[in-house]
């Protein structure tokens, strides 16, 4: 699942506003992160919420883009 609803508005002469939804890059889609911390003699493994997507597994990408088109002499 990528690139959902994917809508680009113009905002200006030659500026756009592209946004999508995606999946996050951080915990790839689950919602969740697996941390390891060391901690003396051995590691301890924790599951904590994405703070990316606050669990959810998706994002929101906006994008601006400025397009300048100019002549060369």
């Amino acid at each position: 699942m990528r690139k959902q609803n994917t809508h680009t508005n113009r905002l200006a002469a030659g500026q756009y506003l592209s946004e999508y939804i995606d999946i996050c890059r951080n915990c790839n889609g689950s919602g969740i992160v697996n941390y390891r911390s060391n901690q003396g003699d051995g590691t301890i493994d924790t599951v904590r919420e994405c703070l990316v997507c606050k669990g959810s597994g998706k994002v929101l990408i906006k994008k601006e883009i400025f397009v300048s088109i100019n002549p060369i002499k």
